[in-house]
């Protein structure tokens, strides 16, 4: 609720209703798919339940592609995450695997699902700590001067001086999700 409430500024019983609804409708696709695939499942086809296993492995992976273009835009740096989650997460999907692992039969779907979360977010980990090891003398040399990271590249930015480690600019790659004022000369984008 509070991304509802914050910038938008959504009144708390609007967010609160969105979050209802939300919540009623996840729970009666829920309920819709129990009560049509436990009896199909039961006289013996689990196809049914193997499909919405693979679209729930390709949301999840789809889920976590998002990062990578705000990574692959940054040059490797990673912003936006919070590491404590992403860590528990990832710990999730790994004990998840190796309880699979050590159960009498292998559940194939369940360990496609969780290898692509692991692998998906220990590609972020990793992004990230590449990042920091190309930008340790940079990061360094900032802060010895009371700057940061940022603040240098704004600087080689005003300078109009080259900077490796820029943020990719392109029409694609500018995402301003905060909605614009109309045409009034109030707060106008430049």
């Amino acid at each position: 609720m509070g991304l509802l409430t914050g910038d938008s500024q959504w009144p708390a019983w609007k967010a609160s209703l969105l979050a209802c609804a939300v919540a009623a409708v996840f729970a009666g696709a829920e309920a819709a798919l129990i009560l049509t695939l436990r009896p199909l499942y039961d006289r013996g086809n689990g196809t049914p339940v193997m499909v919405v296993g693979i679209i729930a492995a390709i949301l999840l992976a789809a889920g976590l592609l998002p990062p990578y273009g705000e990574i692959w835009k940054r040059r490797g740096r990673v912003i936006g995450i919070n590491w404590v989650f992403l860590g528990m997460d990832c710990s999730g999907a790994f004990f998840s695997l190796m309880a699979l692992v050590a159960q009498n039969s292998f559940d194939v779907l369940g360990g496609v699902l969780y290898i692509v979360c692991c692998v998906l977010e220990i590609g972020i980990f990793l992004s990230h700590l590449v990042w920091l090891a190309r930008t340790r003398r940079i990061r360094k040399a900032a802060a010895a001067e009371g700057k940061t990271f940022d603040d240098v590249a704004a600087e080689h930015e005003m300078r109009g001086i080259p900077f490796k480690f820029a943020e990719r600019k392109g029409p694609l790659l500018d995402w301003n999700w905060k909605p614009s004022k109309s045409d009034d000369g109030m707060n106008e984008r430049g």
